[in-house]
């Protein structure tokens, strides 16, 4: 969709670029006629008119100039930018056709594009204040120099034009400063990679090449995957999906079944996100941690050891504390009983009988030593420990049954 903008704008315009040009190039624009004259165009003079020498004076500008409209929201805000007219020199310098620009998306003409100008032009368009510097265009490896200004609210002017021999020192120097850079990042003993959502790997520097056994021709492509144990797949996928563009970073440990044994990485993986917000990447930076996983391994397994070896010491003790009171109870009970025998022998010997007794002939009483005549079993009970009990012989039960049945007779 074009925009024709008005008379006043057309003016400021042409003004802006004239003066624009003079002070770049050093001297005014050389122009014959009045048609071309920087001055404010006559009252009198159609609208055709000015717009055909705005268009001629900004098709032959020794610059590529390429006018926007403004699209903003109801809080005239920015929301997006419409290309309305660019001439020659800027189809030229960003190395398309004249035609295309027309019908291509406003940043994706602009040198640096979104990423390099999305928040200045918010910028000039709100304060209506101006914005330049160097950017590198996409499809020609070209450094330009870019303006940007607001003839008004409605229109933007981009200006664009090769840079001078200080902006391509500065280039050489920012890509001397690039290659060194990387050439830091491929001698570095991080693991460093990155790959697509599908999982196809597209870069990875040497120390990621030796730590998976392999040249970078080898590893990348989609039919490459680290040897992840299958235990830890999930975990590892689960942590890949917590990136977002609010969240683009995590980290975490994974370990890789390799050549070599088990080992472990580290991993601090990042989203790249495109303009609209898309993951278009993951980065990764992975620090080797297989000597400290090892060294915990082994101090745990020594630890365990220490562990097994205090449990069954303490096991002995308890079970020799046990024994030892075994032992001394045994010991105290085997003194108790010695003692008690000492102490019943000790007993019988003062109770022993010795010498001859008197025995009664008719009662069976006892005669003791001193002078008393006592029943047989209070005599025992007495002077020996032996326990009496009360009982009848089978003699006496016999004579008893007798007497009892004598008895009986004589009284029937």
């Amino acid at each position: 969709m074009s925009v024709t903008p008005s008379r006043k704008a057309r003016e400021t315009i042409f003004r802006d670029l004239v003066a624009l040009h003079q002070s770049i190039a050093g001297d005014p624009v050389g122009v014959e006629s009045d048609d071309a004259s920087p001055n404010p165009v006559p009252e009198s003079a159609s609208d055709d008119a000015d717009e055909n020498r705005d268009t001629l004076f900004i098709e032959h500008f020794p610059m590529g100039v390429m006018m926007a409209r403004v699209v903003r929201d109801r809080y005239r805000h920015p929301v997006d930018f419409r290309v309305s007219s660019v001439n020659r020199r800027y189809a030229q310098l960003i190395g398309m056709e004249r035609v295309s620009v027309l019908e291509t998306p406003f940043f994706d003409v602009v040198p640096g594009g979104r990423a390099d100008w999305g928040t200045a032009l918010d910028t000039v368009v709100l304060k209506g204040c101006s914005v330049q510097g160097v950017s590198q265009t996409a499809r020609v490896d070209r450094l330009l120099r870019v303006l940007f200004f607001l003839p008004n609210r409605e229109t933007l002017a981009v200006v664009i034009d090769e840079a001078g021999a200080g902006d391509n020192r500065l280039r050489e120097s920012a890509q001397a400063h690039f290659d060194q850079t990387e050439a830091l990042l491929q001698s570095a003993s991080l693991l460093l990679c990155r790959y697509l959502p599908g999982g196809t790997l597209i870069s990875a520097n040497e120390a990621y090449q030796r730590f998976f056994g392999g040249p970078t021709e080898a590893l990348t492509g989609p039919a490459y995957m680290p040897s992840i144990p299958s235990d830890e797949v999930d975990f590892v996928r689960s942590r890949a999906a917590l990136i977002r563009r609010d969240h683009p970073l995590v980290m975490y440990e994974a370990s890789f079944d390799l050549t070599a044994g088990r080992c472990w990485v580290q991993w601090n993986e990042e989203g790249v996100f495109d303009a609209e917000g898309k993951l278009v990447a993951y980065q990764a930076v992975g620090v080797d941690i297989t000597g400290i996983k090892r060294q915990l391994q082994e101090a745990g397994r020594v630890m365990g050891l220490l562990r097994d070896f205090l449990d069954l010491q303490a096991r002995r003790n308890r079970e020799h504390d046990v024994a030892h009171t075994e032992t001394t109870r045994t010991g105290q009970s085997l003194a108790d009983e010695n003692r008690q025998l000492k102490r019943d022998v000790k007993r019988l010997e003062e109770q022993s009988i010795t010498g001859t007794l008197a025995v009664c002939e008719r009662c069976s009483r006892i005669h003791d030593a001193d002078g008393h005549w006592m029943l047989p079993h209070v005599f025992l009970d007495l002077r020996t420990s032996a326990t009496v009990g009360s009982e009848v012989c089978p003699y006496c039960r016999s004579k008893a049954e007798r007497e009892i049945g004598r008895e009986r007779r004589a009284e029937s």
